[in-house]
C-alpha cells in the first residue's frame, strides 16, 4: 500500500480512537460538501478532505516527493435559538476541544501518526461557521495539514 493511504488509514483510525462514546464521531458522506450530508452525520460529524497536491523535487531515482494538503473537518450541532449566545458558545468550544484532542492524538503522548509519513505539520484552522440544513444549523471547524512524502515508483 502507498505511503498516502497508510497515513489516511491511520488518520481515520486515530479519529476512531480519539473520540468514543458520547463524544463518537460520525463520517461525514460527502465531505466536499457539507450541506449534502443529513442532520444526523452532522450532529457530531467528522470528515477528510484530499487536497492540492504538489511534486517540489520531481523524480528522484525510483522515488518521488510529494506534498499534499489534507483538512479535517468536525461538525457540532448548534442546540439553542439563533439568539441563544451561552448555547453558541458552548458548541464553538466543543468543536475547539475537538481540534485540541487531534493534536494531542498526533502529536502528544503515545501519538504515532505523525510517524507514518517524513513530515507532517499542522498549519491551523479556516476558523468556526456555520452549515445549514433544513432544519438545524451546526458549527463546522477545518482543520488544515500539510504533509510531505515520498512513494516509489517501482
Amino acid at each position: 500500500m502507498s505511503s498516502i493511504s497508510n497515513f489516511y488509514d491511520n488518520l481515520i483510525a486515530l479519529i476512531g480512537t480519539t473520540f468514543t462514546g458520547a463524544n463518537a464521531k460520525k463520517e461525514l458522506v460527502d465531505p466536499y460538501n457539507i450541506s449534502e450530508n443529513n442532520d444526523i452525520i452532522l450532529k457530531n460529524g467528522f470528515g477528510v478532505i484530499l487536497g492540492q497536491t504538489s511534486n517540489p523535487k520531481g523524480i528522484l531515482g525510483s522515488q518521488i516527493l510529494l506534498e499534499r494538503t489534507i483538512e479535517l473537518v468536525f461538525t457540532k450541532q448548534h442546540v439553542g435559538s439563533d439568539r441563544d449566545t451561552a448555547a453558541r458558545r458552548t458548541t464553538e468550544k466543543l468543536l475547539l476541544e475537538d481540534e485540541l484532542l487531534m493534536i494531542k492524538g498526533i502529536w502528544g503522548e503515545g501519538g504515532t501518526l505523525s510517524e507514518t509519513v517524513p513530515y507532517l505539520l499542522y498549519s491551523g484552522n479556516e476558523g468556526l461557521s456555520y452549515v445549514f440544513s433544513e432544519k438545524k444549523n451546526f458549527l463546522m471547524l477545518k482543520m488544515i495539514f500539510n504533509v510531505k512524502y515520498n512513494e516509489s515508483l517501482i
